[in-house]
């Protein structure tokens, strides 16, 4: 069973964002709980509140307390898209205008228990290991269909 938590309009850029939801991507939740506590960046607590958000929500939708001990919960998804930017300007000198930028995003988290992978994510798998095999496949081909085409190709001699 899965449970999502949003949160939108947070006032920094998505890029400094995506540094924090990268370390704890795919980590268990305890895990993930301990290494944003300990992260200097502006990030950090932000996403640690969303997690823990996403906690709850997950043991609400579950209401089994005894099957809530039992499992062990990991972020199956966390990422950060773009918000808006609020554009303002700060005066200077000799009548002229600084653009300043102050740029927001938005940050979305999925935590589901360990023993429930979905069908989609199976296939999703399966497929992109076929496509790397066919691309190697590929590779391979070509290389060989070059080399035989200097084999047979004439070497062209240039007489004076």
């Amino acid at each position: 069973m899965e449970a999502i938590a949003k949160h939108n309009k947070v006032t920094m850029s998505a890029r400094k964002a995506r540094l924090v939801a990268n370390l704890v991507r795919g980590m268990e939740v305890q895990q993930a709980l301990s290494v944003l506590k300990n992260k200097p960046q502006k990030a950090s607590p932000i996403i640690y509140k969303l997690l823990l958000s996403a906690i709850n929500n997950w043991t609400q939708k579950q209401g089994d307390l005894t099957a809530q001990k039992n499992t062990t919960l990991y972020i199956k998804e966390i990422f950060v898209n773009i918000g808006k930017v609020l554009k303002r300007i700060q005066p200077a000198p000799q009548g002229r205008a600084h653009p300043i930028r102050k740029p927001s995003c938005h940050i979305n988290i999925v935590v589901t228990d360990r023993s429930v992978i979905p069908l989609q994510t199976i296939k999703s798998t399966l497929i992109s290991k076929q496509k790397e095999e066919v691309m190697v496949s590929k590779a391979t081909n070509k290389k060989k269909v070059s080399e035989s085409k200097e084999k047979k190709a004439p070497k062209k001699t240039t007489e004076s």
